[in-house]
């Protein structure tokens, strides 16, 4: 029965280390998925400003400071008065995010208000740009001639409508 519970208690253990092992390759496996794409795709640039953007600083060292009485919090659920706190902070940390996002967004339409009132128009369309970002063109896909290929690049597709739009105009001139 020794001998039993012997295999059993090794089998166990070499199931918890094979675990551990694949765990851990795992974890390799996506770091350096991670790494290579980022490497080489790289990161999304944002094409637009937004609010934050200005007041990162002010606005992590808020979180932080409510992140850190939540963590205080779970270690000590009881306590009334580390919940006060937390309470305190999230309703400060709230109340100040509005703040600044309102305050952002007032001075971002007084600049805008400023540009149609003196019709500055160029810095009126790239303050809205810098707002909502571009506009994204979609690229619409068109047939060959033929209809045996699918032109998808923006010159191929141009040439394409250069194309179809000459044969047009021939076709509807008098002779």
């Amino acid at each position: 029965m020794s001998d039993l519970s012997q295999n059993s208690t090794d089998d166990s253990m070499s199931n918890a280390t094979d675990c551990q092992s694949l765990t851990d390759e795992w974890s390799s496996l996506c770091s350096s998925i991670m790494k290579l794409a980022a490497e080489f795709l790289g990161f999304s640039s944002k094409r637009h400003q937004d609010w934050f953007d200005n007041q990162r600083h002010d606005i992590l060292s808020l979180l932080h400071e409510k992140n850190d009485a939540h963590d205080a919090l779970l270690h000590n659920p009881n306590s009334a008065s580390l919940r006060q706190r937390w309470k305190e902070l999230r309703n400060k940390v709230q109340t100040e995010l509005r703040q600044m996002e309102n305050k952002w967004w007032t001075q971002k339409a007084e600049e805008i208000q400023h540009f149609a009132d003196t019709n500055d128009t160029q810095k009126f369309y790239e303050a809205l740009k810098t707002i909502y970002g571009p506009t994204q063109h979609a690229v619409h896909p068109v047939k060959s001639k033929d209809g045996t290929k699918v032109i998808k690049d923006h010159e191929g597709i141009l040439s394409h409508w250069a194309e179809h739009l000459k044969r047009t105009t021939q076709l509807c001139q008098p002779n």
